[in-house]
């Protein structure tokens, strides 16, 4: 069994732990093997926030019991296949998990925290983040997803849908399909499903204008 772990990190507000729950009920869907922690009592504004996602993918043949299955929702340091941070410091926070072939897709609008405007830390520019970046993996891809959000919707609500598509189209192998993950958006949230499924379309699409 293939094993696939995403990291989603941003601060309180932003729609991390929505944006987890999204993608471990995507995973059930797809017939996957799915588990996964998220950060719950820590959500106000400004606050780090995670959600983990692990799927397990069945290999064509294999005989899955249940000692196949995945107990651990956490993924060990260096284990992301993958890590979503809905803000580039906050990335920058948790890129341990990270390894020389871990995907990392960043929303590049910046939150400064408290720490930023009144504790005298300062907020790293987009040089400096990417260049950070860029010592850990190779495989750094960065866009405005809350712009995009703001820009079509008319604020930042979406911003998680349009990173999570963004997110979608720059890995060919992510585990779950897009019509699958549309699929989704429309059980979960029928009243706003077109909107929803608009804002996973413009992330896909800029990630595949962006290769």
């Amino acid at each position: 069994m293939k094993k696939y772990n995403i990291y989603c990190c941003g601060e309180g507000g932003q729609g991390i732990v929505t944006l987890g729950q999204v993608l471990k009920i995507a995973g059930v869907e797809a017939n996957l093997r799915v588990i996964g922690t998220e950060t719950r009592g820590a959500t106000m504004r400004e606050g780090s926030v995670t959600a983990t996602v692990r799927y397990g993918i069945p290999e064509e043949g294999e005989e899955i019991d249940e000692r196949s299955h995945m107990y651990a929702g956490r993924i060990g340091t260096g284990t992301a296949d993958m890590i979503i941070a809905s803000e580039p410091q906050e990335g920058l926070r948790w890129a341990f998990y990270a390894n020389e072939k871990s995907i990392f897709v960043i929303n590049e609008y910046p939150m400064p925290t408290a720490d930023n405007l009144v504790g005298g830390v300062e907020y790293p520019s987009k040089e400096e983040w990417m260049g950070r970046f860029k010592t850990l993996s190779p495989n750094i891809h960065a866009m405005n997803a809350s712009m995009i959000a703001k820009e079509n919707f008319g604020g930042f609500q979406k911003m998680n849908v349009v990173l999570m598509g963004f997110a979608m189209g720059c890995d060919p192998n992510f585990p779950v399909s897009m019509d699958l993950m549309k699929k989704t958006l429309e059980s979960m949230w029928p009243k706003a499903a077109e909107s929803n499924i608009k804002a996973l379309e413009l992330g896909y699409q800029t990630a595949k204008k962006n290769q």
